[in-house]
């Protein structure tokens, strides 16, 4: 519970903020450690520990900006490549010699120095002063983790300041993003549909014998087995996308306003177009 002294602002704030952070995770103990940095930031807040709040934010920024280039590779691998080109050799020779023939975890991008990690961002255009300002918090954070003697996060209104930062940081990120997001949901929806197509039809099927039936034991029955066909989809999706590309609540929300009409030259375009109309149905309410 928050203390009525401090403003509720924050909160509204930190919100926003995890909207940026992955909606799913590939290990359950990923899971764990992102709650407990979350729940820990509200224990650091409660009880005016501004500056060690500010850690796990800075940690959570971190894992969110790690998600962005995961997002990166996953899309267009050549600027991903690029991309690493501009880092020094021996940060070059770490990945290759780590990546060579492994599936890339995002927690795995913490191998890089933090500071080099950002010029990923230069495929998006991003400036030397764009990647100079979107990575100030690691500047905050080394000042924050070295013996000084004095505290520098003192005041709630400072928090606050650090919360908006990242925030912009992160939507100026997102914004270069989303279109990268949108292509790579078409291409898992256009590569990916005959592992849907029985749902699909499943899901269709389902419906039309509800609409003809009368008997009202028979309808429950199958709208039990409509939500379970149904749920299996989601879990596909979810798994095989969502948590693969480590989408975030924004990224969602963007696969959600694509107009899936522009993509008409894809092949089966009319039965895709039904996974396509499915995932909507399904996670707006999300």
């Amino acid at each position: 519970m928050v203390q009525n002294d401090k403003p509720d602002y924050i909160f509204s704030e930190y919100s926003e903020f995890l909207e940026f952070l992955p909606l799913h995770f590939e290990l359950a103990e990923e899971e764990e450690y992102i709650k407990n940095l979350i729940e820990t930031f509200n224990i650091n807040y409660h009880y005016d520990k501004f500056e060690s709040a500010f850690f796990n934010l800075h940690i959570l920024y971190m894992i969110a900006i790690y998600s962005y280039i995961l997002k990166l590779k996953n899309n267009d691998l050549e600027d991903f490549y690029m991309s690493l080109i501009s880092l020094d050799k021996s940060e070059v020779k770490k990945y290759q010699d780590k990546f060579k023939n492994k599936k890339i975890n995002l927690f795995d991008f913490s191998m890089f120095k933090e500071k080099n990690v950002f010029s990923f961002f230069e495929s998006l255009g991003f400036s030397k002063q764009d990647l100079k300002s979107i990575s100030e918090s690691v500047e905050k954070r080394n000042v924050y983790a070295h013996p000084r003697g004095r505290i520098i996060v003192k005041t709630s209104n400072e928090l606050n300041d650090l919360i908006q930062k990242n925030i912009y940081s992160l939507e100026k990120i997102h914004l270069e993003m989303k279109s990268k997001v949108c292509n790579l949901f078409i291409e898992f929806i256009d590569k990916n549909f005959d592992d849907f197509e029985d749902e699909i039809n499943e899901v269709e099927s389902l419906n039309q014998k509800i609409k003809q039936e009368q008997d009202k034991e028979q309808i429950n029955l199958l709208k039990y087995d409509l939500d379970k066909t149904i749920q299996l989809i989601k879990e596909k999706i979810r798994d095989f996308f969502i948590q693969e590309n480590y989408l975030n609540k924004r990224d969602v929300n963007e696969c959600l306003q694509i107009n899936f009409d522009e993509h008409s030259a894809i092949t089966r375009f009319e039965d895709k177009k039904k996974l396509f109309e499915r995932f909507k149905e399904i996670f707006k309410e999300e």
